[in-house]
């Protein structure tokens, strides 16, 4: 595929988190193979700007564009594409959020369409509002494949894993938790900065940074027989589901919910279970078993290597 002819322009942002993980190795791929500049949104003032502007007046390229959606950086990235546009350059996007995700523009077929025009789109996951000219490229996992004994005799917990925060659903989780309360849950994550009195059956462990959090989740999958309550509200393609598969820790949801249909638009539907409500939930030890092996086996094939290798195809069918 090797093509330096082709000249790419990638507008986003790289990070050590979530979407920018993905964003750098998107951008490394490209880089591999075609003649690549990068303009980072992360730091893009007024230096950043002017050369982006520049780069546009001087060349006609192909170009990757990683939007943000959420205010006030969706403002400076609505510029960017007005300007693409008005460019007549050649795009392609890269989704990496949910598109109702702090913002409502998106919610207008309109809106979406003077945006993105008949681009085609990247993203991690199924957006309900795209159908058209649609690529899905998986997330990766970092966690590589360990071995945990298991025993049926640990006792069971419910998990919350991420940021401690409303649009994460740890506000749903700790009402859960607060109508069973014969039931044990455990948080870990970081950003616990609201005013909830969590209840006595919520043991809170508070981690800085991802290897902290790796290391106290192993730990609590060894000592425990967890189960991830996915409550988020906002996600697109939560890593923590892939570091679950890995873990063998399974995944549960409420019926109906935003995180339900979060899960359906990221996992197969052989990979996690959707129940009514926790106090009356009984689930087979089979369909669990069953459910673990398939996200286990799924995170497994999530890989930065196959992520890489399906890119790479995708970029020839399209370039």
């Amino acid at each position: 595929m090797h093509s330096k002819n082709k000249k790419i322009r990638f507008i986003g942002g790289i990070g050590k988190y979530g979407s920018g993980v993905i964003v750098e190795e998107f951008l490394e791929v490209l880089k591999k193979n075609y003649e690549t500049e990068f303009h980072n949104t992360q730091s893009m003032r007024i230096k950043g700007t002017f050369s982006f502007f520049n780069s546009l007046i001087k060349e006609r390229k192909i170009n990757f564009f990683q939007p943000s959606v959420s205010m006030p950086a969706f403002l400076r990235d609505c510029l960017i594409n007005i300007l693409l546009i008005l460019f007549r350059q050649q795009r392609y996007y890269i989704l990496l959020t949910r598109l109702d995700f702090r913002n409502s523009f998106f919610k207008s077929k309109i809106f979406r369409y003077c945006f993105f025009g008949n681009s085609q789109i990247f993203s991690t996951a199924k957006h309900e509002q795209i159908k058209k000219n649609f690529h899905l490229i998986r997330q990766f996992s970092p966690l590589e494949k360990i071995f945990i004994s298991e025993n049926n005799h640990k006792s069971e917990v419910f998990l919350f894993l991420g940021y401690l925060e409303r649009f994460k659903g740890f506000n749903e989780f700790v009402e859960v938790a607060k109508s069973n309360k014969k039931k044990n849950f455990i948080a870990i994550g970081e950003n616990y900065k609201n005013n909830l009195t969590l209840p006595r059956n919520i043991q809170l462990k508070e981690t800085n940074g991802p290897e902290n959090f790796k290391e106290e989740l192993i730990k609590v999958r060894k000592q425990h027989n967890p189960y991830l309550l996915y409550t988020s509200l906002s996600d697109l393609s939560p890593l923590i589901l892939l570091e679950c598969g890995i873990l063998k820790i399974p995944i549960i949801c409420f019926e109906g919910g935003v995180s339900h249909q979060i899960l359906k638009n990221y996992l197969p539907k052989d990979c996690f279970v959707a129940i009514s409500n926790l106090k009356d939930y009984e689930i087979s030890e089979d369909l669990i078993q069953s459910k673990k092996e398939n996200l286990y086996k799924f995170s497994l094939d999530s890989n930065k290597h196959n992520f890489q290798n399906h890119l790479k195809k995708l970029l020839i069918q399209i370039l």
